[in-house]
């Protein structure tokens, strides 16, 4: 309750509950919560903690930043991510630089190198679980087919092939040109192979498609004839992988140096640029057999 007299400057300056704009972000609020609303203003000066300068609330984070006008904050070394452990304030962060140049060089050829390492870490868990998946698809066609076996010969080999570019260039100037994988063994019982890859393809499919094959190693003795199944997968080098997958099975004469079974329609170019087939300059060609298939 206010006398009739004073109600005016009551209202105007004593009044808790009157609307006021705050001096720093012009927003009305209750007087009452004026104190609370200065504790969250985004307007409102603060004092700075390391160097006690007032700075609009708002724009504290950009001035106790690497590029803000605070000289006294703790700042991270820009080679942290590589192992440098050193904080110091905006000078002292010079001197650092200056004087640990060496030592960040060999920080960044370290983490290049571990990176290297875990790439090739990850590159071999992937090619060790393709293989797996592979042998258990033959097993699985196997067993739906056949029924219940004990143990079945499968190898899997996996080709990686790098330079693509280069390769693709120079079986465009020479049509017998091709590329050959290191020689591997089918199984303690089996014989020695090796794939051949003619990347602007063979016989009526060059030019459109990329031709593969593998061959019986010379000096491997061999039966006439073999009963095998076997598939070539062109590996999708993405999360979400799509492959490419050209299976076979027949029986097929063995002979050293003679092919295994035509596969000149593997994949045409437009097909082959549609994924992540090509990654690095390099493709993943997976080749898996089965010998002696009752």
């Amino acid at each position: 309750m206010v006398m009739k007299k004073d109600m005016e400057s009551h209202v105007k300056k004593t009044c808790m509950n009157r609307k006021v704009e705050c001096r720093y972000c012009k927003i009305t609020v209750t007087f009452k919560f004026l104190n609370d609303h200065h504790a969250q203003c985004e307007m409102f000066p603060v004092a700075c903690k390391y160097c006690q300068e007032q700075v609009v609330r708002k724009e504290m984070n950009e001035h106790v930043s690497k590029d803000g006008t605070c000289p006294n904050s703790p700042l991270e070394c820009e080679f942290s991510e590589a192992g440098c452990r050193f904080i110091g304030n905006r000078n002292e962060m010079t001197i650092h630089d200056h004087n640990d140049v060496t030592s960040h060089l060999s920080l960044l050829m370290k983490q290049q190198s571990n990176t290297k390492s875990s790439l090739a870490v990850t590159k071999s868990l992937l090619s060790s679980t393709r293989a797996c998946l592979a042998k258990r698809e033959f097993e699985l066609e196997f067993i739906t087919k056949k029924g219940p076996v004990s143990k079945l010969d499968i190898c899997v080999f996996e080709w990686n092939i790098t330079d693509w570019l280069e390769c693709k260039r120079k079986s465009k100037l020479n049509s017998f040109y091709r590329i050959k994988s290191k020689p591997f063994h089918t199984g303690p019982q089996g014989y020695n192979l090796y794939l051949v890859l003619f990347p602007m393809g063979y016989g009526r499919y060059r030019g459109s498609h990329v031709s593969v094959d593998a061959y019986v190693c010379k000096g491997d003795q061999l039966p006439k004839k073999q009963h095998c199944k076997f598939s070539f997968t062109l590996i999708d080098q993405q999360p979400d992988a799509i492959n490419v997958v050209v299976r076979r099975e027949k029986t097929i004469e063995l002979m050293p140096g003679k092919f295994f079974s035509a596969t000149d329609d593997f994949i045409t170019h437009e097909e082959l640029r549609s994924r992540s087939y090509i990654q690095n300059n390099g493709i993943v060609i997976q080749f898996c057999l089965q010998l002696n298939v009752p």
